[in-house]
């Protein structure tokens, strides 16, 4: 009997991260309105050491509510 493997939860690969101005030229917004949804929590960011960077299947969602 083969066993049981546990499932590991999906870690997004790094070419699906993008930085807010990225996500501020994707939505045609300024960087400033991306830290205003990142703020508002309607963004989930990702802090690489000082770096801030944001799901680009979450931003791309975003763009059919902008």
């Amino acid at each position: 009997m083969p066993k049981a493997v546990a499932s590991k939860p999906a870690v997004p690969n790094v070419g699906e991260f993008l930085t807010t101005r990225e996500a501020a030229a994707i939505l045609k917004l300024s960087e400033i309105s991306i830290r205003r949804f990142l703020t508002l929590r309607k963004l989930k960011r990702y802090k690489v050491g000082s770096r801030t960077l944001l799901n680009a299947v979450e931003v791309r969602a975003l763009v059919r509510e902008v």
